[in-house]
């Protein structure tokens, strides 16, 4: 059984400052695996490195295109100026080009963005993500007639345009930018208001969308919200250049990079208590690269937040839809 706590003491804040190798073809092998029997879809490789969400390829299709995205050269820059299943991003001379899926079903949005591939980027995506799409896309479509929209982030999957910008301005992979990009991709397709959500990363990209933008972000969920605060950047940038050496031909690394430079505002950061929408933190007890001390650290800089502590992934797995519906229902869109 998990765990519920209401929100934590509300703190009025001072402002802060804002501010063993693995090997690859053992991954391939894995990847193999899951193409050819569908059996293998709930025996995925769980990496235990900073952040990296558990794949878990849905459908043989998505799996074929992550096989395909990662033999593509970095100069084989992908036409998608014109692609309509791509949200642009506009960054001053540059366009970035993101992969969404958009569904439109009644009132209110729920817009989410996934963990990061800690491994390869480049084969991450909204289409695999587990946490998007076993338990926080089911919740949606259970709740009514809500929208929802799953995009991929920059740097990942298919995603374009960064990798003219990429080695020049880092900055842009961090968690902090990434919040624009939720807010971004929301003004692309016409959405006014949304709740924010997210897995990993995406839960922190979630979180500072909500405060950058408090009247159109109208509620928060964050699944497994990383490691905050403590942060120490080398093991990211170690895996960074591993993947740079396993990929010479991509620039997908450059994700890595920039997620070893995240980090959450400063505890003392006066935008936690100004937060005054509903949030959702949800996380699993035992997992070093989501602790649960971040979650109920956050449950206390949070003025009207809830946490829920599931005991293991199949356990989060199972009860989250049901704990995120509720939390929606209550959600004024």
């Amino acid at each position: 059984m998990g765990q519920h706590l209401g929100r934590g003491g509300g703190k009025h804040l001072l402002e802060g400052d804002r501010r063993g190798q693995e090997d690859f073809a053992l991954f391939e092998i894995v990847c193999f695996a899951l193409s050819c029997c569908s059996d293998c879809m709930n025996n995925s490789e769980e990496t235990h490195d900073e952040y990296d969400d558990r794949v878990v390829y849905h459908h043989d299709e998505h799996h074929k295109k992550g096989q395909e995205s990662q033999h593509r050269h970095k100069s084989d820059i992908r036409h998608a100026h014109n692609d309509p299943n791509m949200v642009k991003i506009q960054n001053g001379d540059t366009t970035v080009n993101l992969p969404f899926k958009y569904v439109h079903r009644g009132i209110g949005c729920v817009v989410m963005t996934h963990g990061l591939g800690a491994k390869n980027p480049r084969v991450k995506t909204h289409e695999n993500d587990e946490w998007l799409n076993d338990v926080i896309i089911p919740a949606v479509e259970t709740s009514g007639s809500i929208d929802y929209c799953a995009y991929t982030a920059r740097g990942h999957g298919d995603s374009t345009g960064w990798e003219t910008t990429g080695e020049v301005d880092g900055d842009q992979f961090t968690w902090k930018r990434l919040g624009h990009d939720m807010l971004d991709v929301a003004s692309y397709l016409g959405i006014s208001s949304f709740v924010s959500a997210g897995s990993s990363q995406g839960s922190a990209t979630a979180l500072f969308a909500a405060m950058y933008d408090p009247t159109r972000v109208k509620a928060v969920i964050m699944l497994r919200p990383p490691s905050a605060w403590n942060r120490k950047p080398q093991k990211k940038l170690e895996s960074a250049e591993k993947c740079r050496e396993r990929h010479p031909d991509e620039m997908n690394y450059l994700c890595l990079k920039g997620t070893a430079y995240s980090d959450l505002p400063p505890r003392s950061d006066p935008s936690y208590a100004a937060l005054k929408q509903k949030v959702l933190i949800l996380t699993v007890e035992g997992d070093v690269a989501h602790p649960v001390s971040t979650a109920k650290e956050l449950n206390s800089l949070l003025p009207d937040s809830s946490l829920h502590i599931a005991a293991s992934p199949e356990d989060a797995v199972r009860d989250w839809p049901g704990v995120i519906q509720t939390f929606l229902a209550t959600v004024k869109m």
